[in-house]
């Protein structure tokens, strides 16, 4: 165990060992980092993990975050081959072509991660960062009990330590009334997202953006998003929320006043 050093000499030692750029700047850090998007069933946290991935693998700023261009591995458990092939056609022209030679995708039948396994590994060869879509196929056990979700945790964290892995893992919630909103907040709260929460750097909650209905209260505004940074362990200050807005001809989540 290193014995505590005078503030000024950890400074110096730190600053003579090599700087990692962040992979997203403030958002991911570069190995070892996990990220977490969540948002109710349905709502297109495929689509964005999908430009997560591609601003990642063409080193091109995602909405408005710079990127590290880095190897990327997608595992896609939902969807059929041809849903996710129309979203690639749509998708790669917003992108140089190189970034087809820096991004793997595998779309693989559901299975149980209990340990740090040869067959899984054999997925991740090459990749600096891991987009798993969604968590919940890889959870032994059932995702929204503490327990199973802490064994899975454990298990990426060991995997991401070890192999200098960052991961992107994509969590589906909802509140007992699965028609209401999702809050930041919530996730402190409900079943099964604690533990996710705790164990990332970075969580991002996608949710649609309200409009009012006069009495009958709000409802939400179809293609108009709010994209919330719940939790930012590693930015300098608090990131404020981003209103986005979904261009189905490009497939691709905008800034609002981008347009």
């Amino acid at each position: 165990m290193q014995e505590p050093l005078l503030l000024k000499e950890w400074i110096k030692m730190i600053q003579r060992q090599p700087q990692r750029e962040d992979l997203i700047n403030q958002l991911l850090p570069n190995g070892s980092g996990i990220m977490l998007l969540a948002g109710r069933p349905g709502v297109g946290k495929t689509n964005l993990a999908l430009l997560l991935g591609l601003c990642l693998a063409s080193g091109k700023p995602f909405l408005g975050f710079s990127c590290k261009r880095a190897s990327v591995t997608y595992l896609a458990f939902e969807m059929a081959d041809d849903k996710y092939l129309a979203r690639f056609d749509k998708l790669l022209p917003q992108f140089p072509s190189s970034v087809v030679d820096n991004f793997r995708f595998a779309r693989i039948l559901p299975t149980k991660l209990k340990q740090v396994d040869s067959d899984f590994l054999s997925l991740l060869t090459g990749a600096s960062i891991v987009i798993i879509d969604p968590l919940r196929y890889l959870v032994a056990g059932d995702f929204i009990k503490p327990q199973d979700a802490a064994t899975f945790i454990s298990i990426i964290n060991e995997i991401a330590r070890k192999y200098d892995i960052s991961f992107i893992l994509i969590h589906h919630v909802k509140k007992p009334q699965g028609f209401l909103r999702v809050e930041p907040d919530d996730l402190y709260q409900l079943k099964g997202a604690t533990e996710y929460v705790d164990a990332a750097t970075t969580v991002l909650l996608l949710e649609k953006a309200k409009h009012g209905l006069g009495s009958k209260g709000f409802g939400p505004s179809k293609d108009r998003y709010i994209l919330y940074f719940a939790k930012t362990r590693d930015a300098l200050a608090e990131i404020e929320p981003v209103k986005l807005v979904f261009n189905r001809d490009k497939l691709l989540f905008e800034k609002e006043e981008m347009i």
